[in-house]
């Protein structure tokens, strides 16, 4: 028997704001407990909420890129449940009239371009984070109770965090398309500027609802909801053994029960962790101290927030990464994979571009797609290498894309050696410098004069005489080590090509 997968995603990422969604607390990480709250985040008595004019921005230019439709007027809801990290004993979310609906995100999965639909966009407030104690070694930030046992305790630091949360269709069937899906909309909201996105911090976390049916059958199968996951990894290998635990139940003849199930990295299992609620459940009702938001050209409510153009959001967008990617791929001749890896940091796709214009500023004689490809090589074979790929460290690389240019337009003409160029790079990376002038303190630039290397090419044959005897024998490698000594003797600065061939000349 055939069976179908049903997917659905809801994702909740944290937004980069300078304070909280409905208080002047500061939305910053923070090292102590309970450091970033006021009574508002706390929910004193009497305490009022205002919204967060920012937050409500990101939203809304999050919706716009992904070609949404943006409510005419929105509001807030209260979604009532009982949890000890939620201070008010609801949370502030919303339910019928979200800030944007019908949206859609492109994107690759194995090569092929995708759409899949979104369903909703909205905004509310994070909650707070607990800490587990262990009984045996008091971890997880809580010292052991004094009886022994775990115990639990509350940081609100996090608590009424701006958060937006985007539900998709049920359209995805894949776990390759479920991975695929959440880190373009990472990359989007990094491109966007709205979160940091970051996994392994909490600032996304991804909620797959999944279920199953027999091929041919219309309606979907029970689903089941796996909650908080938080790497794109565990997002794939979730699903693939939610696929094969619905299977095996369904071939047995057992039921699949609708529940919320945790995901343990360590055993590479779900595991249950409570039925699963009904919107009714939550008994939604609207924010009684929060009017209704009216959505337009001219203005985003009134008396509560300034004045904000949906038109300027439109103009204010930059290149989408997919967009990027496929003008990279085509504009430069780069293959699916160059092209992919240059558009997963906006700052590196933007130094990558700045340094091609630039060196095609310094030589027009040089095809771009050439110089495009030498510079990607660069780039990744070595510069990232030296960074590590930290996002962080990127932005404060000493290298300017004019330097990266210049390099690379003299390894291009053969005014360096690749040896020479990878060796200045390096000095360039930790300095600053100019490679021009590091290349003429040192003596780097390459050396093509014959007669300079015609007299190396005697003092290496006569300082290895076994392998000149080697190669005479037809031992191809020999030639090879002895172009490396050529190239060691002139500190790189030869030019290989030319000196193998004033070798092979004088043996």
């Amino acid at each position: 028997m055939k069976y179908i997968t049903t997917i659905g995603l809801e994702i909740h990422a944290e937004l980069r704001t300078q304070t909280k969604m409905f208080c002047d607390c500061l939305n910053a990480e923070e090292m102590h407990p309970n450091i970033n709250v006021c009574p508002i985040c706390l929910a004193h008595p009497g305490t009022l909420p205002t919204p967060n004019e920012k937050a409500i921005m990101h939203v809304l230019r999050v919706g716009v890129a992904l070609g949404g439709e943006l409510a005419s007027v929105t509001k807030f809801d209260r979604k009532n449940y009982f949890y000890p990290d939620i201070p008010k004993g609801y949370q502030i979310s919303q339910y019928d009239q979200p800030l944007v609906k019908n949206a859609k995100l492109e994107c690759y999965v194995g090569g092929e371009k995708k759409s899949f639909a979104v369903h909703r966009i909205h905004l509310e407030e994070d909650t707070g984070r607990l800490l587990h104690s262990d009984p045996s070694t008091g971890s997880a930030g809580s010292p052991q109770a004094s009886s022994g046992q775990a115990i639990t305790k509350v940081d609100y630091n996090r608590a009424g965090v701006p958060l937006m949360e985007l539900v998709t269709e049920p359209v995805l069937h894949t776990p390759e398309e479920a991975e695929a899906f959440a880190s373009n909309l990472q990359l989007i909201l990094r491109y966007l500027g709205v979160s940091y996105a970051n996994m392994d911090k909490g600032q996304m976390r991804i909620e797959v609802n999944i279920s199953i049916r027999k091929e041919g059958e219309e309606k979907l199968g029970t689903k089941v909801e796996i909650k908080n996951l938080n790497s794109f990894r565990s997002v794939g290998d979730s699903i693939r053994y939610e696929v094969e635990r619905h299977e095996d139940l369904l071939k047995k003849g057992k039921k699949i029960v609708q529940e919320t199930r945790g995901w343990d990295e360590n055993k590479r299992i779900t595991f249950s962790q409570r039925k699963k609620e009904s919107a009714h459940d939550y008994r939604y009702f609207p924010e009684p101290d929060i009017a209704p938001l009216v959505v337009g050209d001219h203005a985003l409510g009134e008396d509560v927030l300034k004045e904000i153009s949906i038109k300027d959001i439109v103009t204010s967008l930059p290149e989408m990464p997919i967009a990027r990617f496929e003008r990279l791929a085509k504009e430069y001749d780069l293959d699916f994979k160059d092209a992919e890896l240059l558009v997963q940091q906006k700052e590196v796709a933007e130094f990558f571009e700045k340094s091609v214009s630039e060196a095609q500023e310094l030589d027009h004689s040089i095809d771009a797609k050439k110089i495009a490809k030498l510079l990607h090589n660069f780039l990744v074979s070595d510069l990232y290498g030296f960074l590590e790929g930290d996002i962080i460290e990127w932005g404060a690389l000493k290298i300017t894309p004019e330097n990266f240019g210049h390099l690379v337009v003299l390894f291009a003409r053969g005014e360096i050696s690749s040896r020479v160029a990878k060796d200045v790079l390096r000095e360039m990376f930790e300095t600053g410098a100019e490679c021009q002038v590091i290349i003429e303190e040192k003596g780097l630039k390459q050396v093509s004069d014959e007669g300079v290397l015609e007299t190396v090419a005697k003092e290496i044959i006569a300082e290895f005489p076994d392998a000149v005897v080697d190669y005479k024998k037809g031992k191809e490698a020999s030639l090879q080590f002895l172009v490396g000594q050529f190239m060691k003797k002139t500190k790189g600065a030869a030019n290989p090509e030319l000196a193998k061939e004033i070798l092979k000349k004088n043996l």
